[in-house]
């Protein structure tokens, strides 16, 4: 058995345009409750980044001057392979 109730009065007027349907008013109540999901969700994706930004931030000011110095190991591996490949990459042609 299904009832189909179309229609949902509020403050008692008869006026065709104070009657809305219980679909909309159930999509109004829906769209409220999604509003503060949205704002929750943002809200929490901001703290996060910012809290990953500080991370990263004091991350790198506390590691040791060595790891960012060009004469750490790895950066002058790095550097040697640049200089042998770089020449050729610039002399062909687009």
């Amino acid at each position: 058995m299904t009832v189909n109730v179309s229609k949902v009065s509020l403050g008692g007027c008869s006026e065709p345009g104070v009657y809305r349907g219980i679909a909309d008013v159930l999509k109004q109540q829906q769209r409220n409750i999604m509003t503060r999901q949205h704002f929750l969700r943002t809200i929490t994706r901001a703290l996060f980044g910012l809290a990953i930004g500080f991370g990263i931030q004091t991350a790198v000011e506390a590691a040791p001057q060595t790891f960012l110095a060009l004469d750490h190991p790895q950066a002058q591996a790095v550097m040697a392979v640049q200089r042998r490949v770089t020449p050729e990459l610039m002399h062909r042609n687009a």
